[in-house]
C-alpha cells in the first residue's frame, strides 16, 4: 500500500459527486475496488488499483480533503484497526488545518481591534481582575502616561479614593456594562473626571 492514489480524474464526476457526499458526511470509502459501482470500478481497475481506503480530513466541520490509500497488490478489506489509524491521521491533520484558521481569524481580529483602539479618541483598555493587558494610546494621554506606563498597572492605581475603587471592584465583578463615573488621578496628581 502507498499514501498515493488515484488521481480524481481518473474517476467520473457522477462517482465523485458520491465520494464528496459520502466524505463530507465524515465517512469513509474503503474496499476491495471489485466491490464499487462499476462507473468507479473501471477507472480504478484500469490504473492498477486493487483495493482503496479515502479517508476525509475534516476541518471542523468542513471537508478540507481527503487521504486517499491504495493497493496495487491485493484486493482487501481494510482492517478496523488500519481505518481508525487513517481517521486518527486525517483528525491530526484537520485539527492542526482548523487551529491554524482559527489562529490567523484571531490574529486578524486583534489587529482590526489595535488599529480601531489606536485611532478612537476615548480611552480604550482591556484588563484581567483589573491588571491593564492592553490598551490604547488615549487612555495613555488622558492619565499622562506613556503607553508603556500603563500596561501592567492596576487600574485602581488611577482612582485615589477609597470608596471610588470600592465602587470599581463591585462593577468589575458584577459584569455590569452600564456606565459610570469616577473622579481619577492624573500623573500630576490632579483629578479627572471619567466615566467608564
Amino acid at each position: 500500500a502507498d499514501g498515493g492514489g488515484a488521481e480524481a480524474s481518473a474517476v467520473p464526476q457522477s462517482a465523485m459527486a458520491r465520494w464528496y457526499s459520502l466524505l463530507r458526511s465524515g465517512q469513509t470509502i474503503h474496499g476491495p475496488v471489485v466491490t464499487f459501482p462499476p462507473q468507479e470500478l473501471t477507472p480504478l481497475a484500469a490504473e492498477g488499483i486493487r483495493s482503496l481506503a479515502v479517508v476525509p480530513i475534516l476541518e471542523g466541520v468542513e471537508c478540507w480533503g481527503a487521504l486517499r490509500f491504495v493497493d496495487s497488490v491485493a484486493e482487501r478489506d481494510w482492517s478496523a484497526i488500519e481505518l481508525e489509524a487513517l481517521r486518527t491521521a486525517a483528525g491530526t491533520l484537520g485539527a492542526s488545518l482548523y487551529r491554524r484558521r482559527v489562529d490567523e481569524a484571531l490574529r486578524q481580529s486583534e489587529d482590526r481591534f489595535r488599529r480601531l483602539t489606536s485611532m478612537a479618541m476615548e480611552g480604550v483598555l482591556i484588563h484581567e481582575q483589573g491588571i491593564i493587558l492592553d490598551a490604547n494610546p488615549s487612555i495613555a494621554r488622558i492619565f499622562g502616561y506613556d503607553l508603556s506606563e500603563v500596561i501592567g498597572r492596576n487600574v485602581l492605581d488611577f482612582v485615589p479614593d477609597a470608596e471610588q475603587r470600592q465602587l470599581v471592584r463591585e462593577r468589575m465583578h458584577s459584569d455590569s456594562d452600564g456606565p459610570y463615573e469616577i473622579s481619577a488621578r492624573h500623573r500630576d496628581g490632579s483629578r479627572i473626571a471619567v466615566e467608564i
